[in-house]
């Protein structure tokens, strides 16, 4: 059994800090990780060399960090960032084959079980735009995603998994979105494009 002296404790912390680090530098929901702040003034301070007001809150993996501007979608414009995201968007367009494989299990599953009663099939067009209005809400609307969530690919997986269980069930968990994509006959779907989008 190893004993540690405080050489040791203090490594071990500053090696878990930098991997808490790390890990913000790589979640988009962080920016670039110097407009994080661990306070509602200093992300003020920032709001206001950046030209924008007030402030977001973004969940980190242990505790809330504060970003400049009202909201993360302000962030980008303000920062530039909105091009980048731009060309992610593009590049998320084209789902990988793991997650149509996915999407094409949980879709066939789906019918087998519920697809033969009106308005409960469910077609890969419906899924795969659920899962990138999911992915588009992970990236656009941090404030929204829970501190266990990895990655914007398994929130959006929760989004296709809500929407299935509205279809099955006629009812939604919490909050009605993606009504515009739920089969014809559904009792839930709605024609109105923008204002049931809930991203």
């Amino acid at each position: 059994m190893k004993n540690f002296n405080n050489d040791d404790k203090e490594n071990e912390l500053i090696h878990a800090l930098k991997k808490i680090t790390d890990q913000m530098k790589q979640d988009p929901r962080f920016g670039e990780g110097r407009d994080t702040f661990t306070s509602v003034a200093q992300a003020r301070r920032r709001a206001s060399a950046l030209g924008c007001e007030g402030t977001h809150t973004v969940r980190g993996p242990d505790r809330n960090f504060y970003m400049p501007c009202s909201s993360h979608a302000i962030y980008l414009r303000v920062t530039g960032k909105e091009k980048q995201n731009e060309l992610d968007e593009l590049e998320f367009k084209q789902l990988s084959a793991k997650i149509k494989e996915t999407l094409r299990n949980k879709m066939k599953e789906h019918n087998e079980k519920h697809g033969d009663k009106t308005g409960k099939r469910v077609n890969m067009r419906m899924l795969e735009a659920v899962f990138r209005r999911g992915v588009g809400a992970y990236r656009t609307n941090p404030e929204s995603v829970r501190r266990n969530v990895m990655g914007p690919d398994q929130w959006a997986i929760a989004r296709v998994n809500a929407f299935l269980y509205a279809v099955r069930t006629g009812r939604y968990r919490s909050g009605r979105f993606d009504r515009d994509l739920l089969p014809n006959g559904h009792p839930l779907k709605s024609s109105k494009d923008k204002k049931d989008l809930v991203y």
